[in-house]
This record gives structure tokens, C-alpha cells and sequence, in this order.
């Protein structure tokens, strides 16, 4: 588990994850693991406090575009190749944000945003101009904020579906403990764990669909689904 390192590109996919689930269209469904799910987020307001959000007309120095991109974790390179990466020509930034799908290439003149275009990042020719982009920070663990968990960002009625949920809750318990064990071996380690019991508690609220290969000793409320090996 010390060995774990989140890539950029994986961070960048969990912050999408939960922008996408603020938002106005939230996914239906959200697919993930036990190990992820220990893993925090940021809560909604650091979230939010850790975007910057770019307009085609605004008033803004190149300078202090390229320096929040450096303070919120972007590396500088010569051609934007992936996540969290940024380039920077004459009056042209190339931005390619955790939170985007596409590449943004920012033109300015003088102090002022002229254009905002979305860029193909195998050709890097032009896709489509937009009128704003909003790029999200890869360190809204600095500010302390990192200890929400995927399930604060799900509505209040949100189905949980569990398979053999006894199994689940001994490999969340196991996980935690050998990560307080690696902990106790001063290795340094690339995020806080959340407890299983928190976790649990977070998900206590929330309808349960629990899934078994067996039929367990107690079958109050169990649906029969009558599913056989071929």
C-alpha cells in the first residue's frame, strides 16, 4: 500500500468524478473498489475553492496564470502530453486540467484573454473555440480538506449495492490495518486513510442492496434470483 502513488491521471479522474457529481447532470451509476473508497476526496468547498476558472475577454497577467498552475501542481513542459501538465509559448498557455477530458489552449493579448480553444492532443490542432474553461487544483490536501469521502458526495437517496458484504467489511478492516502498520514503520505514505468505521457510518444512511453467492443463515427480505453456473 506505501507503494501506491495516485498518478496525475488517476487524481484527475476522481476530481472529475466529483465535479461530475455536483453538477446539474450527475452520473446515475458510480462503479469503484473498497481501497478507493478509503481514499479521501476533497470536501465540496475545497473543491470549489481550489478552481480557477478562465474566460475569453478577462483580465489576467499570463504571469499569475502560469504561477497558480505551478502552486496548484501542474508541471511545466515543453508539449502538453497528459494530465496536469501545462506549456507555455510567447502569449499561448496549453492546459490540459484533471477535471478535463480535452486539452485548453489559452491566447492572450497584452493582459487579456483574447481566446479559449479546446485542442486535439494527438494533432494539437484546434477542436472547437469556448468561452470559459475551469481548471481544478491537484493539492486540495494542503489545505487540510481531504478527509470527505465519495459517499459525502452522493444524494441522500443513493441505492448502495454490496457484494458478500462480510468479506467487504474484513478487507476494509484489513486494509486499514496494514496501512496503521506501515504507518508504525515511518514510511512515507501519499495520503490518510479513512477508517472502516467511519466509512460504514457514512454509509449507514443509505438504502442497502447486499449480494450473496449463498444464501445467508438469516433470509429475512432475500430475493431469490435463481442464478445458476452454466
Amino acid at each position: 500500500l506505501a507503494d501506491d502513488r495516485l498518478s496525475e491521471e488517476v487524481t484527475g479522474e476522481r476530481l472529475r468524478l466529483c465535479r461530475a457529481l455536483t453538477s446539474d447532470a450527475p452520473p446515475r451509476f458510480v462503479v469503484t473498489s473498497i481501497l478507493a473508497l478509503l481514499q479521501p476526496v476533497p470536501d465540496q468547498a475545497a473543491l470549489r475553492s481550489g478552481e480557477l476558472t478562465l474566460s475569453a475577454g478577462q483580465t489576467l497577467e499570463i504571469d499569475d496564470l502560469l504561477g497558480w498552475l505551478v502552486d496548484a501542481g501542474y508541471e511545466s513542459v515543453e508539449q502538453v502530453d497528459a494530465v496536469g501538465e501545462f506549456a507555455h509559448r510567447g502569449g499561448i498557455v496549453d492546459i490540459l486540467g484533471p477535471a478535463e477530458t480535452t486539452a485548453a489552449r489559452v491566447e492572450f493579448f497584452g493582459d487579456e484573454i483574447d481566446s479559449i480553444r479546446r485542442f486535439d492532443l494527438d494533432t494539437h490542432r484546434s477542436i472547437a473555440a469556448v468561452d470559459t474553461v475551469t481548471l481544478v487544483s491537484f493539492r486540495f490536501g494542503d489545505q487540510g480538506t481531504g478527509n470527505a469521502t465519495l459517499l459525502d458526495y452522493l444524494p441522500d437517496d443513493t441505492l448502495l449495492v454490496t457484494p458478500e458484504p462480510a468479506e467487504l467489511a474484513q478487507l476494509a478492516a484489513d486494509i486499514v490495518r496494514r496501512w496503521h502498520e506501515d504507518e508504525s514503520d515511518d514510511v512515507l505514505l501519499p495520503w490518510d486513510i479513512i477508517s472502516d468505521d467511519a466509512l460504514w457510518t457514512a454509509a449507514s444512511g443509505m438504502k442497502r442492496v447486499e449480494l450473496f453467492h449463498f444464501q445467508p443463515r438469516d433470509d429475512t427480505g432475500v430475493i431469490g434470483m435463481e442464478i445458476k453456473s452454466l
